[in-house]
């Protein structure tokens, strides 16, 4: 069997499972000469080796699945303005931070013609799969009443996107990270569209979110999510869950330390902004006046992808020629 972890073991345990039978499951499994087990990140291969004592390979997920692309060439139609995609998050403070977008877009097109902040973009709010912020609420309609409001300039999404959807229709993607880790950038990585996040201070803010709830998950105990195997060996480096959870001890030091081994820390291939001001003048000079950025940016991207392959293909094909030789043998 091939275990390739994103998450904590423990993660969004249902609390009617004993942890007895968690663990015993677990060795069973660790041990099992035909398992192969690997991380995509470096915060959950320390929370796999806090909680049951084995060190497990960081692979890098590369997006090398994703067979459409994106073209810094892409044009838009002349008659409409060049769009870029603001991400969904199941963070609440990410409802608030592009409320905050909407209310400084409005407050720009109330200013006199001649005072205003040039701002030829259109951007697209993309809400699918938000309905556990609380559906239909008193903020929610608020949202929708501004983006209402500014229909030359603003929509909103409520259906899925195909990532072919996203490479022929967006100039680029604006992502609030609400994990250390996320598939979902790794597949705008894949696409080789630019990913505008934002900068430190303001990343702590998301990726280092604290215990949030997440959609069909259950509520946990913090002790629990980091309880430890009885067969655990000794563990002396910083703990590896120390993040996850607003506690009085987790000072900014201890942020940074996690921040640093996060997928949107030390990289060049995403693009940052401050604050909402920064972030829309940003956009428009890339999408306007950086012909050069919108090249060399693939290029970036080429490169990491590459790196993460080059970092990972050897325990892939280690991996699948062991599964595929124990179902040679089983059959």
């Amino acid at each position: 069997m091939i275990v390739y972890s994103n998450t904590a073991l423990l993660c969004q345990l249902p609390p009617a499972i004993p942890l007895e039978v968690v663990w015993k499951a677990l060795h069973d499994l660790i041990n099992h000469p035909r398992t192969w087990i690997a991380s995509p990140n470096r915060i959950t291969a320390g929370q796999i080796k806090y909680q049951l004592g084995l060190s497990v390979p960081v692979v890098p997920a590369t997006g090398q699945y994703v067979k459409e692309s994106w073209s810094p060439r892409v044009a838009w139609i002349p008659a409409e303005l060049p769009r870029v995609l603001v991400w969904r998050c199941p963070l609440q403070r990410c409802i608030v931070y592009r409320h905050m977008i909407l209310r400084y877009l409005e407050a720009n097109l109330e200013q006199p013609e001649e005072s205003r902040e040039p701002f030829a973009i259109r951007m697209d709010f993309l809400l699918h799969d938000e309905s556990h912020l609380g559906g239909e609420s008193t903020e929610r309609q608020i949202f929708r009443s501004s983006a209402n409001r500014m229909q030359n300039i603003v929509s909103l999404v409520e259906r899925p996107l195909s990532l072919g959807e996203i490479a022929a229709n967006y100039q680029a993607v604006v992502v609030f990270p609400w994990e250390p880790f996320m598939l979902t950038v790794t597949d705008l990585m894949g696409l080789g569209i630019p990913i505008f996040i934002p900068d430190e201070p303001l990343l702590h803010r998301f990726v280092l979110a604290g215990g949030h709830r997440r959609p069909g998950h259950f509520p946990m105990d913090p002790a629990q999510a980091r309880a430890r195997s009885p067969n655990s060996t000794g563990y002396d480096e910083r703990d590896p869950f120390q993040f996850m959870h607003d506690e009085p001890g987790v000072n900014l030091e201890d942020r940074q330390y996690w921040l640093t081994r996060t997928d949107f820390v030390g990289s060049d291939w995403m693009l940052r902004f401050k604050n909402v001001p920064d972030l829309l003048t940003k956009l428009q000079n890339f999408i306007y006046k950086n012909d050069t950025l919108r090249v060399a940016l693939v290029g970036r991207i080429h490169r990491e992808q590459h790196r993460r392959l080059l970092q990972s293909i050897h325990w892939w094909k280690a991996s699948m020629h062991g599964h595929v030789a124990s179902i040679s043998v089983d059959s």
